[in-house]
């Protein structure tokens, strides 16, 4: 018997792949929804740099849709228990601890300059999942990592890695 973690099948792979394309099209889809109803409203201005970030976003919504259609026509084991726990905010919390860790190894090893940005995209992902839950002990949780990837960002910032922390 071996102690090695396993890996997961390509099938998972490709199940949790889908799952998180899945995810960021519907964010993108509200995020320019939003938009166009302000636009609608004259809310928002319609200036070059909005419409820059509107492009920019239809392009991203239309790359997750190619990706998430190729994906799917690889087709998926509907007969695996693993695939039933499978959820686009479990894999963004496992990715921004991830983060985490390897922010702090780049710092550890004295390459601050490299952790910056992975402490301020897991601040971004533990700050958008916080919004999200619904349970006051997962709040919690993640109030305290953020918390802590703040304090980190904050430090960097003193130390001159990192020119504007801004946090939510």
């Amino acid at each position: 018997m071996s102690n090695r973690k396993t890996e997961p099948s390509s099938a998972f792979r490709r199940a949790e792949q889908l799952v998180v394309y899945v995810r960021a099209l519907h964010m993108l889809s509200s995020a320019l929804l939003l938009a166009q109803r302000n636009v609608a409203s004259r809310v928002l201005h319609p200036s070059p740099a909005v419409q820059n970030v509107l492009n920019i976003l239809n392009d991203k919504y239309h790359q997750c849709l190619v990706r998430s259609q190729e994906l799917a026509s690889l087709g998926l084991p509907g007969q695996d228990p693993a695939m039933a726990v499978i959820s686009a905010e479990r894999i963004m919390y496992k990715h921004a601890i991830e983060l985490c860790q390897t922010a702090a190894l780049d710092e550890l090893f004295g390459n601050p300059q490299l952790c910056s940005q992975r402490y301020q995209t897991a601040y971004m992902m533990l700050h958008t999942l916080s919004e999200q839950v619904h349970s006051d002990q997962d709040r919690n949780v993640l109030a305290r990592y953020k918390n802590a990837v703040e304090k980190r960002l904050r430090i960097l910032e003193r130390q001159g890695f990192v020119t504007a922390v801004n946090t939510c």
